[in-house]
């Protein structure tokens, strides 16, 4: 990637280049290229990871009845700053600021439950692990729910095998990178999913644990 971005000279020539050379032929393919790479991840969020979802949105409905907290921590492509919007029925708030920092007057989440909603697997490095996520998160009691994709199946199992047998981990069903259209003579695949993924496991949840709040009248 790095050679040939020196090749057609940075982003600049990135971009005389995408469209001089790399534009498709017929209206609409690029279009349906990315909804048909989409509905494959939904359609799998569908099919395997409602139970999960009706799990998740249980628990956060039995922590905010205790008297607990519930906490979304949104790392990945388009889904910073989501809490907090009109259309959000604020049962979540933010864990964290553009990268993995708590927001300022953040609880320590003891006996809260914290939604965490990533990009390609479990991140790894000292952005997240300078505040020992999540074994922080674990010693205070709180109760952990994983979402992302994956870097590959392989990598996907390794991140499944650090998530403790009592959280949850859903499943976004797209890969990293997750672009969705291959472009002809550029090697990497353009036009992200995981933004939309990401959401949708959001509000899935914030939706049932708004029809278990209005049911039960907690």
């Amino acid at each position: 990637m790095e050679d040939l971005c020196a090749k057609i000279g940075g982003a600049r020539g990135y971009y005389t280049w995408l469209t001089s050379v790399c534009m498709p032929g017929i209206e609409g393919d690029l279009a349906r290229a990315f909804l048909t790479e989409l509905g494959t991840s939904l359609a799998g969020i569908r099919a395997s990871e409602f139970a999960k979802i009706f799990e998740t949105a249980r628990r956060a409905t039995l922590a905010r009845r205790a008297g607990g907290k519930l906490y979304a921590f949104l790392h990945g492509h388009a889904i910073l700053d989501r809490m907090g919007c009109p259309h959000d029925p604020h049962y979540f708030s933010q864990y964290n600021r553009a990268s993995f920092d708590p927001r300022p007057g953040v609880d320590a989440p003891a006996g809260d439950l914290i939604l965490f909603i990533g990009h390609a697997g479990l991140p790894i490095g000292d952005g997240f692990e300078k505040h020992a996520y999540p074994d922080a998160w674990r010693k205070t009691g709180a109760t952990i729910t994983w979402s992302f994709g994956r870097i590959n199946d392989a990598t996907f199992h390794e991140d499944a095998a650090r998530i403790r047998t009592d959280e949850i981990s859903i499943d976004q069903h797209m890969y990293e990178g997750d672009g969705s259209v291959d472009l002809p003579g550029y090697p990497i695949r353009v036009f992200p999913t995981s933004g939309v993924t990401s959401e949708t496991v959001l509000w899935m949840v914030n939706a049932e644990v708004h029809r278990l709040v209005k049911a039960s009248g907690w």
